[in-house]
């Protein structure tokens, strides 16, 4: 069982027409309503049931902020409320996880200024029209894959989204096609999962129109996919590649996922275990004794 705190969901924020990417903190409780609109179809039929069909859905987020200037995720929503300027939001239950993700409107922005505690706001934002490209669809549920590497002002959250858009700007530039994960000859998945620099160039292409943003260059990228984020960044990379497909192929996918994994955990325990044995000890010592006269 995977429990999730609230303390573990993400809140980010970005320009209307992109991908959130800059991570809120300055909240507290964060409310997501999520509800549909009923339309009436009852007949005689019915046999004295009242038969409803859902029909639009309604999206809305409440949550509280610290009011703080200095903020710059309470400078974008204070800015985007005034203005009446529409502000890209994802409303995800963790770090690469699913929620809501679309261009908002900031429908309120109330301050509370209560005698003895620190002044704060509460903000709704609802969904609004759509701003977003046709690569980026506009309002979704989906499941977001997101990696977190260190930046020269604090972490970067990198979102990994793979479109059709997305597979040509990559055999474009790096020369490498995407759609060749399924099939086994090219072993392109192999690749991806043990070559640190064809997964840098890669992700750099997709990351790219986050990378211009936030004034990135491909060096300073490469800089910081180094540790524990080659692994973040390679898990985001294969669960969007899978999600990109149709159910079917996903299916295939996954399951070569699983199978890679397993055989990377299987040579990294024989590894472990060669090393710990009494037999490598032994040749060791041997090798360190100083030769005899």
């Amino acid at each position: 069982m995977s429990i999730r705190l609230g303390m573990q969901a993400k809140l980010y924020y970005g320009a209307a027409g992109t991908t959130a990417t800059s991570e809120l903190t300055n909240t507290k409780d964060v409310t997501l309503n999520l509800e549909t609109n009923e339309a009436d179809v009852t007949t005689r039929a019915s046999q004295g049931w009242r038969a409803t069909i859902a029909t639009l859905k309604n999206g809305s987020v409440e949550f509280t902020m610290n009011w703080d200037s200095s903020d710059e995720g309470f400078g974008a929503i204070k800015d985007a409320y005034f203005n009446n300027t529409p502000i890209a939001m994802a409303v995800l239950d963790g770090e690469g996880g699913s929620g809501l993700d679309a261009d908002f409107s900031v429908t309120n922005f109330t301050r509370n200024e209560p005698l003895e505690e620190a002044i704060t706001v509460n903000v709704t934002v609802k969904p609004t029209y759509v701003t977003r490209g046709s690569d980026l669809g506009g309002w979704r549920w989906q499941l977001m894959h997101t990696f977190t590497a260190p930046g020269s002002n604090g972490n970067n959250v990198w979102t990994v989204q793979i479109t059709v858009a997305t597979i040509k700007r990559v055999q474009a530039l790096v020369g490498v096609n995407l759609l060749d994960v399924l099939d086994s000859k090219s072993h392109l998945l192999e690749k991806l999962s043990t070559d640190p620099i064809l997964l840098c160039d890669v992700l750099y292409v997709i990351c790219k129109d986050q990378a211009e943003s936030a004034n990135i260059t491909d060096e300073q990228f490469g800089q910081a996919l180094a540790g524990d984020v080659i692994d973040h960044a390679t898990t985001a990379l294969l669960q969007e590649l899978a999600d990109f497909f149709p159910a079917a192929k996903r299916t295939v996918l996954k399951k070569a996922l699983a199978k890679l994994r397993q055989v990377e955990e299987k040579a990294l325990q024989i590894a472990s275990a060669q090393l710990d044995s009494p037999e490598l000890q032994q040749q060791l010592e041997h090798l360190l004794q100083p030769a005899r006269t």
